[in-house]
């Protein structure tokens, strides 16, 4: 069919006869041979038939370059179709027609594929991106710089746009991955390239064109056409992962790549990280096609899958709308007493947004949203009790309505539990907590005792902080016991009290530019780069949005778009980093080297006042070091294998180590002086002033981590310690772990777990990441801190090391590895408890030394077939994520 004249389709004919009469009989292997060789005349014919008619049409339209080109296309498209002739029958008949089937797919329309082809490469070197929609105007003129020509223009891209490229990016995808998994051979030995740099080719294509959907969704247009229709890609690309993870032929290849002496660490790390991601999408349930056990144990595997996804979906749901209810209006200016102005100028833009045109900052009303840009200050300075109570029940109750009906995340909880533990043990997994820990640095033990010795370190802490707000309570005339509603507000007063500092003071020093001057200003120092505005250079979909270019020695290094500020309605809160794209050698043009990394950071700043500049307070100049931090992983990474490019392939309590390390240099006093610029006067921070932050650093901090260690721990355990009675019990669990960690018993009615992002699948079991990260980076700042006392030079140095050791390998090298080849020695977490308040300077050192224990020696860990197992040079090891094998 589709074939160019009657002469080749007989040819085709032929040979497909041929075919059907080896597959019924069962012929002797020379026979088959025999046959095998009769098949590949005709079929050569009818390939120098083709290349022959296709040579003429060259000729007639282009001349002999373009017909050289043609008969190269020709033998890439016929060579993989030639294996597979010659390879062994199938061996059921159903394997047999579906072999036939595919066998016609491969000569179907050989000179219209090998056109669209031609046309497409045309249309790749014409156009300036995917995403650019045909019906509008296309903008200014796209410069010639590679990093420029894949930028998407997000303003023009549409719901139904983003659909079709979707859907148009997944069935791409899917016949990639069904080209290459026809062209492995069982008994040939494929180098790296043949077979890792297409996978990466074709999971980069779906990625890519999903992470341009969900910021679009998020920043640009949530309209509830775009909504649904990152519903659809969403759905489009668990099923591309899932299609591509299903491939079981990938597996011993894989294997292949981790047995081979010439690979190095980057690749064998990308051919573990593959291997997991596999087998935990259920690979090893089938084999050939058919399933290994039984059809019912994979139809209760992929319908257990489905069922999780569809119950995160609802999660994050009723999340969000439950959020939006609970918002409020307040019409009376005594409740809002002591709140700061920039807070009531946000909460007047909210009642706009909400429907209350005439809303102004100085008479309200005022709409009282849930979201942390508007709930930290109001808890901090609010004097109405009556009010700091109402929004703290309100955020600690996000997502739960007692248990029962719609919109309740208890329900989904047990459930959600209930089908990660049959999820993770059809798997092969004691629970789910165990699957999810094959791609962490620390290890279940380790994690359980670091969140104890927080436990019992901070609780003495805690309640000598409590006494302390209890005194300042009722000096202040307080006639009641403070509650965790007033913990925030007394916490601010004694701040205010002992140091004479508050956010009114602070925040005319903190206006954005001077911010950023600062925080590029600590880049160059640190990392030897220069942070350089490009404005007007690329496409974007706000005013207040800026593109920047990284910068070293003249060459670009990486790009990013900065959106910090807020727009209600518009843009979903918080703080945040989206990848546009990674560093890799293979996926970037050859006549420009390597493709380069590009990501979005956005922000949730009040926008700029009238006339003025956006002011920060000290509290938002952290978050966004925070955030830069994190978008340092993907900027500086230089490692060439894409698959463990950036956080590809990285453990995950590691992911964030930049940026606690970024966030901890706000209490710099070098840094506080590149940083702050009087809006008025342009004057730095007084020098008392300075001081006075940097002795703020983890006062009172106790408290607030305790909280968050107690939300690690219940994490955790509701993994691990499944009951089944269901969501009931888990609530029961979280409450006696909350009462463990804190130092106020906890109320029954108030359930934060219901409201948090557990239900991610790559962030499962991952609330202590963030806090793992920060003691590591804790660790790192502390030898910073000393190498300041050397000189600048001292600090200079070991920034670079820092961006060699850390940033630039990616998820290419282990992370203990990294962590000892930077500081030459284990990591030692005394210095987290040191810089959070809990200890002083030394205390904590020999108190965690067996936490990490050195590495054995030994080779990479290797794949033995004999037995089945993984091990290295010392010993089996079940985990084949992690090189160096721990104790």
């Amino acid at each position: 069919q589709g074939c160019s004249s009657p002469s080749a389709r007989n040819q085709m004919d032929n040979l497909l006869a041929t075919w059907r009469f080896r597959r019924r009989r069962a012929l002797p292997a020379r026979t088959g041979s025999c046959v095998a060789v009769a098949a590949a005349l005709p079929l050569a014919i009818a390939l120098l038939h083709s290349i022959c008619f296709v040579g003429w049409r060259a000729v007639s339209s282009g001349g002999s370059s373009s017909m050289a080109a043609h008969l190269t296309s020709a033998r890439q498209q016929f060579s993989p179709t030639l294996r597979w002739a010659t390879s062994p029958p199938a061996s059921s008949p159903v394997q047999a027609a579906t072999s036939e089937r595919r066998f016609r797919d491969e000569f179907r329309g050989l000179e219209e594929a090998m056109t669209r082809r031609r046309m497409g490469q045309m249309r790749q070197v014409q156009a300036t991106g995917m995403w650019r929609k045909a019906d509008k105007p296309r903008g200014p003129p796209v410069k010639s710089d590679p990093l420029l020509v894949d930028l998407p223009v997000y303003s023009n891209i549409t719901a139904s746009q983003a659909r079709h490229d979707i859907e148009l990016a997944y069935l791409m995808t899917d016949r990639d991955v069904w080209k290459l998994y026809q062209q492995l051979h069982p008994a040939r030995d494929e180098d790296w390239g043949e077979l890792m740099h297409p996978l990466e080719l074709l999971i980069d294509k779906m990625e890519r064109a999903y992470r341009i959907i969900r910021h679009i969704k998020d920043v640009v247009d949530p309209s509830p056409e775009f909504q649904r229709a990152a519903v659809v890609a969403s759905d489009l690309v668990l099923q591309a992962r899932r299609r591509n993870r299903r491939s079981e032929k990938f597996l011993p290849k894989f294997k292949l790549f981790l047995r081979r002496n010439s690979t190095t660490e980057a690749q064998r790390r990308a051919a573990a990280s593959q291997l997991i991601l596999f087998e935990q999408d259920g690979v090893n349930l089938q084999e050939f096609g058919s399933f290994r056990n039984s059809l019912d144990e994979t139809r209760r595997f992929l319908t257990t899958h489905t069922q999780l996804v569809n119950a995160s979906l609802a999660w994050d749901q009723n999340i969000r709308e439950d959020m939006a209810k609970k918002s409020f209006l307040v019409r009376d200016p005594k409740e809002l007493e002591g709140v700061p102005f920039y807070v009531l100028q946000d909460a007047a833009a909210a009642a706009v947004q909400y429907g209350y045109a005439k809303a102004t900052s100085e008479k309200g009303p005022w709409m009282i949203t849930l979201d942390d840009a508007m709930l930290e200050p109001i808890l901090c300075h609010a004097r109405s009790r009556a009010l700091r109570e109402r929004l703290h029940r309100a955020r600690k109750r996000v997502a739960f309505l007692g248990g029962m009906g719609k919109g309740d995340n208890a329900a989904y909880l047990g459930a959600m539990l209930e089908l990660r533990y049959n999820y993770s043990n059809i798997l092969g997994y004691a629970n789910f907590a165990e699957m999810k820990f094959a791609m962490k640095m620390a290890t279940l033990p380790q994690a359980y005792i670091f969140l104890d010795r927080i436990r019992q370190i901070g609780m003495p802490v805690a309640r000598r902080e409590l006494r302390e707000l209890q005194d300042v309570a009722q000096k202040n005339g307080a006639d009641y016991e403070v509650d965790h509603f007033d913990i925030a507000y007394w916490r601010n007063q004694l701040i205010e009290e002992r140091f004479s500092l508050g956010d009114d003071f602070l925040r005319p020093y903190f206006p954005l530019s001077a911010v950023l001057d600062g925080l590029f200003g600590l880049l160059r120092r640190l990392f030897g780069v220069e942070v350089v505005a490009g404005d007007g250079e690329a496409p974007i979909w706000d005013s207040n949005v800026r593109f920047f270019r990284v910068m070293e020695d003249g060459e670009t290094l990486a790009v990013f778009y900065m959106d910090l500020h807020r727009r209600r309605g518009r843009k979903r809160p918080g703080f945040w980093v989206d990848v546009i794209q990674d560093y890799s050698d293979f996926l970037g043009f050859d006549r420009d080297g390597p493709r380069r990394p590009a990501v979005h950071v956005i922000g949730d700043l009040a926008p700029p006042a009238s006339g003025g500049p956006s002011l920060l307070t000290f509290g938002e100049v952290g978050k966004l070091f925070h955030v830069m931090g994190q978008a340092l992983r993907h900027l500086l990474c230089r490692q060439g294998e894409g698959l463990v490019s950036g956080v590809n392939g990285l453990e995950h309590d590691v992911v964030e180590l930049p940026a606690h390390f970024l966030e901890r240099w706000v209490f710099d006093r070098q840094t506080l002086r590149m940083i702050s610029r009087h809006v008025e006067t342009g004057d730095p921070l007084p020098d008392p002033a300075i001081e006075t932050i940097v002795l703020m650093r983890g006062f009172h901090g106790a408290i607030p981590l305790l909280r968050r260690a107690a939300l690690a721990q219940i994490d955790l355990s509701l993994h691990i310690d499944l009951d089944e009675s269901g969501s009931t019990a888990a609530l029961d669990t979280a409450k006696l772990i909350e009462a463990e960690f804190s130092v106020l018993p906890p109320r029954m009615e108030e359930q934060e777990i219901c409201g948090l992002p557990i239900n991610k699948w790559d962030s499962a079991v991952g609330l202590y990441s963030s806090l793992w990260s920060e003691a590591l980076a804790s660790d790192i700042y502390a030898e910073f801190e000393y190498a300041g006392g050397q000189g600048e030079a001292a600090v200079v140095e070991l920034g670079r090391q820092f961006r060699k050791s850390i940033l630039e390998p990616g998820g290419g090298r282990n992370p203990l590895a990294s962590f000892r080849d930077f500081l030459g020695r284990l990591p030692d977490l005394g210095a987290f408890f040191e810089q959070n308040g809990l200890v002083s300077v030394g205390d904590a050192e020999a108190q965690f030394e067996e936490i990490f224990e050195e590495p054995t020696e030994g080779g990479y860990v290797a794949y033995t077939e004999a037995d089945d197992e993984w091990e290295d040079e010392e010993g089996l090891s079940d985990n084949p994520w992690i090189e160096e094998e721990e104790d």
